[in-house]
């Protein structure tokens, strides 16, 4: 049997052994501005496939303060339930105005290293 190297492909995250870094998330308040977007672009009672579960508004809501706290859409994908296709239209039709990848990035870092997170209001577009 031929020996797998571990390299950044093939590592799981329990193979890290970091004592400084948190995988235990926390996550952001949505503003109002932000749970009106939610409101809005929650669908209404159109689903894409036969028996499947529709997204509600909280599920919208979620979706947006996991992705805007850090966690990564497959994260949440698997936290929810829903197929990636659908975390990633929820997000992008309810993050407008926000630059919502920066924020990504920063809050993941900020969570890693389990500092205070980033607010929605530094991160508006002008």
């Amino acid at each position: 049997m031929a020996y797998v190297y571990k390299t950044q492909a093939n590592i799981n995250r329990s193979d890290i052994n970091i004592p400084e870094l948190n995988y235990d998330f926390k996550t952001i308040t949505l503003p109002d501005f932000m749970t009106e977007q939610c409101l809005r672009a929650s669908p209404k009672g159109r689903c894409t496939k036969k028996g499947a579960r529709r997204t509600t508004f909280s599920d919208t809501c979620q979706m947006l303060a996991l992705y805007l706290s850090g966690v990564k859409s497959v994260e949440i994908s698997r936290i929810l339930g829903k197929s990636l296709p659908v975390v990633h239209k929820n997000i992008r039709l309810t993050s407008v105005g926000v630059n919502r990848k920066a924020m990504h990035k920063e809050n993941r870092l900020r969570n890693m290293l389990g500092k205070e997170l980033a607010k929605v209001e530094e991160y508006l577009y002008d």
